[in-house]
């Protein structure tokens, strides 16, 4: 007879009933539970094995969203994804909440958000790292799914005003975000922008690969339209570009005018001008999440089940390290305005586990300082940090002289 165990658990809650283990041995096998679970003959049996486990409070499900004539959507995230969203992402300086969707993992799309977490940073980067935040199964694209995706997260997080989500240029995701939240404001990836105009200059125009990066470094380059000083400036470059183009690229001209102007100048240009943002967004972290996603499961569609699970593991290892920066062991560290919540090792293996939760909990509520962008030197053990300073202290007025210089007398 198998006698069972439970397996450790790596979030913050209860231990899920999936991890057990067989004793004695490395060999794993489902719990109970999940063998007395009927087979998935297809995908109506997947999804009525999610909406079972929905209504059974597993698997972070919170809500099945149905619509007529179409199969339900999902929404999945934790108790500890929605509260530290909420306070990482808040505020005039609050994390910019990024959403993208992702194909081939199952038969249904996945929409992911991701935030970077300003409570904890890398040990090997001394990064912020990139957390996973609520997700949606649908499958579809149309802004009604979007939309009952976002009223959801928005009643959730308190209804918000000012909160700063990213995309790409994804129309149904731009107008479900503008109709769902409370006055948004709405980023796009640059790097999307970019590809789309070389993709555009290509297909459209026969442009040459030297003359589309000339234009795309006139729109998005260092000195180019959106890092402009001020509208002057920018209305000069603009003016610059348009004439260039309707001289030699007609068809770029008018889809430069009536639909990538607008999107730049909006979404691009005044929150880089106004201080919202200070450097062009991309969706690299979406994306790297979504890569992530799809490495756990080896790069081949999964069921429903089985997808939900895997989404929930990548969530559960992130808070796990999470916690361990509360005691200084993990991937990650504390900001240093959170070092408040640090415990000594010894101290920690004394806590109850209700007081350690309690703690958890208390890091999760805790909403990060505005950043200090002064970039610090800082110590080997991270214990001591200095302002930048020259290599070496000259003298003042000296001129600096190449050695092979002659002195001169």
């Amino acid at each position: 007879m198998t006698q069972f165990v439970k397996g450790q658990s790596r979030s913050c809650g209860p231990t899920p009933h999936h991890l057990w283990k067989t004793k004695p041995g490395p060999q794993t096998t489902l719990c109970p539970l999940c063998q007395s679970r009927p087979k998935l003959h297809n995908v109506a049996d997947e999804v009525l094995a999610a909406i079972s486990m929905c209504q059974n409070g597993e698997s972070n499900i919170r809500e099945i969203l149905v619509t007529p004539k179409k199969p339900p959507s999902i929404v999945i995230y934790s108790d500890e994804q929605l509260e530290d969203l909420k306070t990482n992402c808040s505020g005039s300086s609050g994390s910019v909440l990024g959403i993208d969707r992702t194909f081939n993992l199952g038969p249904c799309f996945v929409t992911t958000t991701t935030y970077k977490n300003r409570k904890i940073i890398k040990r090997e980067t001394l990064q912020n790292p990139i957390f996973l935040g609520p997700t949606l199964l649908h499958w579809d694209g149309e802004t009604d799914s979007y939309y009952k995706f976002f009223c959801h997260l928005n009643s959730k997080l308190g209804f918000p005003s000012g909160l700063k989500i990213g995309s790409d240029e994804e129309k149904a995701i731009m107008k479900a975000v503008r109709h769902a939240f409370v006055d948004p404001v709405q980023l796009l990836c640059t790097k999307h922008l970019k590809d789309n105009v070389r993709r555009y200059l290509k297909d459209k125009e026969g442009c040459s690969t030297k003359d589309r990066e000339r234009i795309v470094s006139t729109i998005f380059g260092q000195e180019g339209i959106i890092n402009a000083d001020d509208s002057f400036s920018y209305d000069s470059k603009t003016a610059d570009l348009d004439s260039h183009l309707k001289q030699k690229f007609p068809q770029f001209q008018q889809h430069f005018e009536t639909r990538l102007k607008p999107l730049l100048q909006k979404h691009v240009y005044n929150p880089l001008q106004t201080g919202i943002i200070k450097e062009q967004w991309t969706n690299n972290n979406s994306e790297s999440m979504n890569n992530r996603l799809k490495q756990s499961l080896n790069w081949k569609p999964h069921k429903i089940p089985e997808l939900i699970t895997k989404i929930n593991e990548i969530s559960a290892i992130q808070f796990h390290d999470l916690r361990c920066a509360l005691h200084g062991n993990g991937n990650y560290i504390l900001e240093d305005t959170m070092k408040q919540h640090k415990v000594a090792p010894d101290v920690w293996l004394k806590l109850s586990r209700s007081e350690k939760n309690r703690r958890v909990w208390k890091l999760l509520g805790q909403k990060p300082v505005a950043p200090d962008r002064t970039n610090y030197i800082k110590s080997s053990n991270y214990s001591f940090q200095i302002p930048p300073t020259s290599k070496v202290a000259q003298k003042p007025c000296q001129r600096k002289r190449p050695k092979a210089e002659r002195t001169r007398r």
